[in-house]
């Protein structure tokens, strides 16, 4: 045979082709794309070329082709030099009137690759499988069980060794309702919350719902079942509960309806648990990589929101049961940033004051925190997450509130996400459950949220929780329209142990005045401020409320000169000046003042 007309047809291959001398193992032909990847090597070694080894490999065909060398050998190797995946097809061809090997190697390293993904990948489906928190079977036409779950050896209590020798039937509190189970599949194609009653091994009568899809052979004829089944016993008796509750209750309706929505997402959600699993199956059977990938990190991030939004919802139900506390905020969101576990990627400052304490559940707290942390820190858009948190003390609706501003410069929400993000189960990795937690939390506390958010610029969570209120309370009237210092006056008043209304108008100012002397729960005294001093009209303001009391004491916070101090001279005593600008100090001093006069 002539070699040339070897080179002539098989240097136009794109596989890698040479031809050797099984005896001495020299080299006498290699084609172009073998000659690109392991250069001129005619004349040498093959052993040395293509292995970068010594002496001549263990693993050489030489040994299978010369006891049939009318036959090719084919095998798989990874090959020593370059680390990558061959099919070795090798063959004896005679010239000369003596034997020469010519080997054709198949590159196959991505199609390796992608085998050991896949298995790798397979086992992670049967890990989910078995593992997710729903009961999940397989079985056949007849009612053979093929497979079956952890969660559906616990729900039922027979072993895994039991269902092999029981029937789908035995499972049925009335057998016949099976037969009615596969005419409507056979009608329809699958069952989605299908009614049924099922028993298990003790007896014990169980309320389910079955989701199942037919398993089909290659004729399209139903050959068995595969499917998931939703105990609802406890839900149904809980619903009823509530229903009860409703009617003898008009108050709590929309939180005892808002539980009843809670339990139709969880409903909604395993369905989204099998519908998964069945397309992962299917990918798995195509060995579509990617698709399968990508289930599988879906159905990790469901399960596991399932998880925490249950095990946190409990938490917070059994939490309520408890007596609440006096809690120190501040304290609280410096332990949640000590405590998340991706603190060094975290920049945040906090300016809220020490000693302000809210009514409430630390733990809930210190969740509700945690929660908008992770938020913050997975809708970021660089290497670290910036936060801002600030608290004064405000009104809102006739009540005295800590507002805490929480301000991430992150990501933002988008316009068509926004009236969505209290809802349970988000699409979205940082509108997870986390808003809905904070939300029932808040709403435990008698608080309020609000929010605002510019995509792609920033996010503000406003929080709204009640203040401590004081055991030796005492209450200071506050009147005026500078909202700025009165927030500050507000937070000082409310870190020295004092209460305070606060009206922007003088004549409701009069009435609240009055209201509580009535009541018998006067006020210690007065702080009246002013932007612009109006005098002598400020004067005959102030004088209505001694005409009321005559002991009032009366702060007067403005920017007043000596000699207006004339316009006071009939009730001078009753007067503390506080002339602007002052320091805290100041006005604790004046504060002070009427304490002195209240003993």
């Amino acid at each position: 045979m002539n070699l040339d007309l070897f080179k002539e047809i098989f240097d136009n291959f794109v596989e890698l082709v040479y031809i050797v001398d099984p005896e001495n193992y020299q080299i006498l032909y290699v084609n172009k794309v073998l000659k690109e990847k392991f250069g001129e090597c005619w004349g040498e070694k093959c052993y040395r070329v293509f292995q970068n080894l010594s002496s001549p490999c263990s693993f050489c065909s030489n040994k299978y082709l010369y006891r049939n060398p009318e036959k090719p050998y084919i095998w798989l190797h990874r090959n020593l030099k370059n680390n990558r995946w061959y099919k070795c097809i090798d063959q004896f061809i005679k010239y000369n009137g003596k034997f020469l090997r010519l080997e054709i190697a198949i590159d196959v390293t991505k199609e390796i690759i992608k085998n050991k993904l896949l298995k790798e990948k397979m086992r992670e489906y049967a890990h989910l499988f078995e593992n997710v928190p729903v009961p999940l079977y397989r079985t056949t036409w007849e009612g053979r069980f093929i497979k079956v779950n952890k969660a559906m050896v616990e729900l039922f209590g027979y072993s895994r060794k039991d269902f092999k020798e029981i029937n789908a039937c035995d499972l049925y509190y009335h057998p016949q309702d099976r037969e009615k189970f596969i005419k409507k599949i056979e009608k329809f194609g699958y069952v989605e919350g299908y009614p049924v009653k099922l028993k298990t091994k003790d007896g014990r009568l169980l309320t389910c719902l079955l989701y199942t899809t037919p398993i089909k052979n290659a004729d399209n004829q139903i050959v068995g079942f595969e499917g998931m089944i939703k105990d609802i016993t406890l839900e149904r008796s809980f619903r009823k509960l509530l229903k009860d509750k409703i009617k003898e209750e008009k108050g709590p309706r929309n939180s005892l309806i808002s539980q009843l929505s809670l339990t139709h997402d969880f409903h909604n959600l395993l369905q989204i648990i099998l519908n998964n699993l069945l397309l992962m199956k299917n990918y798995c059977q195509k060995g579509e990589l990617l698709k399968i990938e990508t289930t599988i990190e879906r159905l990790k991030e469901i399960i596991l929101k399932n998880q925490n939004l249950t095990t946190a919802l409990t938490k917070i139900a059994i939490e309520k049961l408890r007596k609440k506390d006096l809690v120190n905020i501040k304290k609280i969101i410096v332990r949640a940033f000590e405590l998340f576990e991706k603190k060094e990627e975290i920049i945040f400052s906090l300016n809220i004051d020490e000693e302000i304490k809210v009514i409430g559940w630390e733990s809930q707290l210190l969740t509700l925190f945690l929660n908008l942390i992770k938020n913050a820190w997975e809708a970021r858009k660089e290497d670290k997450a910036k936060i801002e948190i600030r608290g004064e003390i405000v009104e809102k609706e006739g009540k005295d509130y800590l507002k805490i501003s929480f301000k991430d410069y992150g990501k933002g929400i988008k316009k068509e996400e926004q009236n969505k993000i209290f809802q349970h189960y988000s699409s979205k990795k940082h509108l997870g459950i986390g808003l809905v937690i904070v939300s029932e939390i808040i709403k435990n506390h008698q608080g309020m949220i609000e929010w605002e958010s510019e995509e792609n610029n920033f996010t503000i969570f406003h929080i709204y929780l009640p203040i401590a209120e004081r055991k030796d309370k005492k209450r200071i009237l506050l009147i005026g329209e500078n909202s700025q210092l009165l927030t500050i006056i507000k937070n000082i008043l409310h870190l020295n142990n004092y209460e305070f209304l606060h009206q922007k108008e003088l004549e409701k100012g009069i009435k609240s005045y009055q209201e509580a002397k009535e009541l018998n729960k006067p006020f210690l005294g007065i702080f009246y401020d002013t932007l612009y001093p109006q005098l002598p009209k400020d004067s005959e303001n102030l004088k209505k409320f001694i005409d009321l009391e005559p002991k009032t004491k009366i702060i007067y916070s403005a920017f007043i000169k000596e000699e207006d101090f004339k316009n006071f001279e009939n009730f001078n005593n009753n007067i503390i000046f506080l002339r602007k600008p002052y320091t805290t100090e100041d006005f604790l001093k004046a504060v002070n003042g009427l304490v002195k006069t209240d003993k």
